[in-house]
């Protein structure tokens, strides 16, 4: 029985349901296989997705990690405002404050992934110590 790919009856040497083949027009088709649809409902398959990672006893983020780390970035943006306004090529104080202000914060973004970073090597480099 031929399949139907965009008006075309095209006959598949694999099969009408699930394969790889060549339309009219030279172009490779491929169709889906029917039983990858019930894959997700299996319970390994699914349990696999719902919990990649071992329960752990500690607690990654406290409420102590989540304030210093928002007096660092606080503190390393001011401090970046305050040094990018002479970089600025702008005449105005507003676009002189917009300008260092952008800047800043691309920076702060920047130093809040390098401190995630730190944060999970230190502690990779703690626990393989013990």
């Amino acid at each position: 029985m031929p399949t139907w790919v965009g008006g075309f009856p095209i006959q598949s040497a694999i099969g009408p349901v699930g394969g790889q083949h060549r339309s009219p027009l030279g172009q490779i088709v491929v169709e889906p296989v029917a039983s990858a649809l019930f894959l997700f409902g299996q319970t390994r398959v699914s349990s696999f997705f719902l919990n990649p990672m071992a329960n752990s006893e500690q607690k990654l983020v406290t409420r102590g990690s989540l304030m210093v780390d928002a007096v660092l970035l606080v503190a390393f943006f001011i401090f970046f405002f305050e040094i990018l306004k002479s970089h600025v090529p702008a005449t105005t104080p507003f676009w002189l404050n917009i300008g260092s202000a952008y800047a800043a914060s691309c920076l702060t973004g920047v130093f809040w992934l390098a401190l995630q970073m730190f944060r999970v090597v230190l502690r990779f480099h703690r626990e393989s110590k013990k």
